[in-house]
């Protein structure tokens, strides 16, 4: 047949003219393609194994890895596929900067992937690594000072058994970098060692069993420091250890920066300085506004606590501990004992603030040696009229020239003018500051009246009470009544007054609402 003057077979193919494809099968399967008219398969995993013995050979020669699962087309790890275990436990070079799917290693053989050439690299891994088995996977530069490795995890690291090491000699700089959360049953060893942060989590590390983390490594004899940063600690068992270093005879000044942006974490197992003949000092950070629980009783490291975010709660017992500083936006508390060193402290800053107990519960935080109160400091604290009130334990305190006092009354009222509280008790008291006084929650707390005065051991507030108001339900009640009598009066019975009279009625009954709650939720 005819159409429109042309032959059938000079149509232009469409997805749906099969026939015409016997003339012209490459412009037909490029027509299929662009219309959907065929499924293309979508690649399936692919397995990479190192396969060489040769030390620092190039991760990017086909021939140094084993393929299995679908198959490559180039035969190089790239960003689709999967490094597994190595057939050959050689040292690959990662000679240009890579990235791949997943990182899945096994074993009890060491393996060490390197980056060489006084060159740094990067190896990208997009979703996880995860190491198991008794050996050792170590990611470093090949000799001190030729390059750095920097491993970056997109997701979450799973280290079950022996050792992960990043880093090898005293100027390696390789670092770690994990976007997602880390947990640990093995060890966890950072060996870089710099004034840089070579390790970053940023989620919460989970630290399982006899899991350990070494801030900056051990045994190497260079003087030398380092930061690992977290996104928060959490353990439930004692037997878990974060370790400045191990056996070092030159000394490392090791930092923990704890990062916690929400929430709670709570760390129950070890914090501890170094071992070795020479001082290995770790000191601990706490950022951002999370909460950070220290619940173990085997809190032992000796540099200082600065906390400039959220709050660190002090659950357990520490002992020989380095100073601590509170800043503006920083709170300290906990139910446990700070245990500090001769001549250590606690200083609290203008706008930080102290407070005993947890954040969840009313309780006694003691402190072994000097609590410093900066002018502007802010001490919290929670009382209540049934005597569940939070209590400061010290041997010796200093005030600047003013003390805020944040109330919160947990007990919900019923708070009398002659009801006394117990702020601090300690052993030596300095020149007592101007309280002013705030509000940190519950009923309002009239502190007109309000007296602090040193009896013996102990300082003591008096003279509060509480706001006597009825619940905001009975007032709007007895005011609507009211105006609904008082309008109905004056303006009569007619349908028009009737309708003005509940309009009128549910505005007032809002603004009293508003008004109501503003007063049940106000200041000390």
């Amino acid at each position: 047949m005819k159409n429109s003057g042309h032959d059938e077979a000079d149509r232009t193919p469409g997805a749906g003219d099969l026939k015409p494809c016997s003339r012209g099968l490459p412009i037909c399967l490029v027509v299929l393609l662009a219309s959907g008219g065929i499924a293309v398969p979508a690649r399936g995993a692919t397995f990479f194994s190192w396969d060489s013995s040769a030390p620092g050979a190039d991760w990017t020669v086909p021939g140094n890895w084993i393929v299995s699962g679908d198959p490559d087309a180039d035969g190089v790890p790239d960003a689709d596929d999967t490094i597994i275990t190595p057939t050959v436990f050689g040292t690959p070079d990662v000679n240009v900067d890579s990235t791949v799917e997943a990182f899945d290693y096994d074993s009890a053989s060491n393996w060490d992937v390197i980056s060489n050439g006084g060159v740094g690299r990067t190896l990208d891994i997009v979703d996880h690594l995860t190491k198991a088995g008794s050996g050792t996977l170590r990611f470093r530069a090949n000799t001190a000072g030729a390059g750095d490795l920097h491993v970056r995890i997109g997701g979450d690291l799973l280290l079950s058994e022996g050792i992960l090491q990043v880093g090898r000699h005293s100027s390696d700089l390789s670092r770690l970098t994990v976007t997602g959360d880390a947990t640990v049953a093995g060890r966890l060893s950072f060996w870089s060692r710099s004034s840089l942060q070579h390790g970053t989590i940023g989620g919460i590390l989970t630290l399982n069993g006899n899991g350990r983390v070494d801030i900056v490594g051990q045994g190497v004899g260079v003087v030398g420091s380092g930061t690992v940063e977290v996104g928060g600690l959490s353990s439930s068992v004692s037997t878990t250890i974060v370790n400045n270093n191990q056996n070092s005879t030159t000394g490392h000044t090791g930092t923990l920066v704890l990062n916690n942006n929400s929430g709670v974490a709570t760390y129950a197992g070890q914090i501890r300085n170094g071992t070795g003949a020479a001082p290995n000092v770790l000191n601990v950070v706490k950022n951002n506004a999370g909460t950070q629980v220290f619940s173990g009783n085997t809190i032992t490291y000796t540099g200082d606590t600065t906390i400039n975010g959220g709050r660190l709660d002090i659950n357990g017992t520490s002992s020989g501990q380095g100073d601590y500083l509170v800043n503006a936006g920083g709170t300290l508390g906990g139910l446990g004992t700070i245990g500090l060193g001769s001549g250590k402290s606690v200083t609290v800053a203008s706008d930080g603030v102290i407070a005993a107990g947890d954040s969840a519960t009313v309780g006694t935080l003691h402190i072994n040696n000097t609590l410093n109160f900066q002018d502007g400091a802010i001490f919290q604290y929670r009382l209540s009229a049934s005597g569940a009130d939070d209590l400061l334990s010290v041997e010796d305190v200093t005030f600047g020239a003013n003390l805020t006092l944040r109330l919160n009354d947990v007990g919900g009222g019923g708070i009398e003018m002659s009801d006394e509280f117990i702020l601090m008790t300690g052993s030596s008291f300095g020149t007592l500051p101007t309280f002013n006084f705030a509000h940190g929650g519950g009923p309002g707390i009239d502190t007109s009246g309000a007296t602090v005065n040193l009896v013996g051991n102990d300082l003591i507030l008096s003279g509060l009470e509480t706001f006597i108001i009825p619940e905001p339900g009975t007032v709007v009640l007895i005011l609507l009544g009211s105006i609904v009598v008082w309008l109905r009066r004056s303006l009569g019975r007619r349908t028009q007054n009737k309708l003005l009279t509940w309009i009128l009625c549910g505005l007032c009954c809002a603004v009293v609402s508003s008004v109501q709650a503003a007063v049940w939720d106000g200041g000390a």
